[in-house]
């Protein structure tokens, strides 16, 4: 089998790429919120118990969320 062939059979052509992006953006949506949720558990925990650590990994969320863009 060559890699031509292979490309073919799991690729259908442009009547699956626009299903394939959103499928991508719903992902990536996915992922913005998980971190979004993520740095507000552990920025509201990290100041409620007086915790650095959680703080700084909120923070480091934070980070995360903005570098992703």
């Amino acid at each position: 089998m060559t890699t031509s062939s292979l490309a073919a059979r799991t690729y259908s052509g442009a009547t699956a790429r626009p299903q394939l992006i959103r499928t991508a953006f719903r992902l990536e949506w996915l992922t913005v919120a998980w971190m979004v949720v993520e740095a507000a558990i552990a920025l509201a925990s990290g100041v409620m118990a007086g915790s650095v650590s959680l703080i700084a990994f909120g923070v480091d969320s934070v980070i995360e969320l903005a570098s992703a863009g």
